[in-house]
């Protein structure tokens, strides 16, 4: 799906609201260090945010349309996990898919510190492990 490539990563939305927050925080440093200077893109659970501290952000929008376009994606997610018997294949993290499902749609790497996305099937996911 290179047409849909995007440069940049996907982010979390765990991570990006370690960046919200004004207190203190080394692990929001440790990512802010691993993400760098590539271009964030902010999954759909994510866009509702009013505002951020990461400057290189792009919004991808909620709109229907684009979750017609996610939705093939997300469902394939959801069967490979199920067949690989990853937890991400289950209702319960539904929302969590949608994320991973619109980096694996757009071809980039998946930023977070959520061990469910670990080993999930096509999903390339950046973690800061320390």
């Amino acid at each position: 799906m290179s047409d849909a490539r995007t440069r940049g990563v996907v982010v979390d939305s765990m991570v990006v609201s370690w960046f919200l927050d004004e207190r203190p925080n080394p692990i929001a440093e440790r990512y802010r260090k691993l993400i760098g200077m590539e271009p964030v893109v902010l999954g759909r659970a994510a866009t509702s945010t009013a505002r951020t501290p990461h400057r290189r952000v792009r919004r991808r929008p909620a709109r229907r349309r684009d979750d017609h376009s996610l939705r093939p994606s997300c469902a394939e997610l959801r069967m490979r996990c199920r067949q690989a018997g990853h937890a991400l294949g289950e209702k319960l993290h539904d929302g969590d898919r949608w994320i991973a499902a619109t980096a694996i749609r757009i071809e980039n790497p998946f930023v977070s510190h959520d061990g469910i996305f670990t080993e999930a099937p096509g999903l390339r996911v950046v973690t800061d492990t320390a």
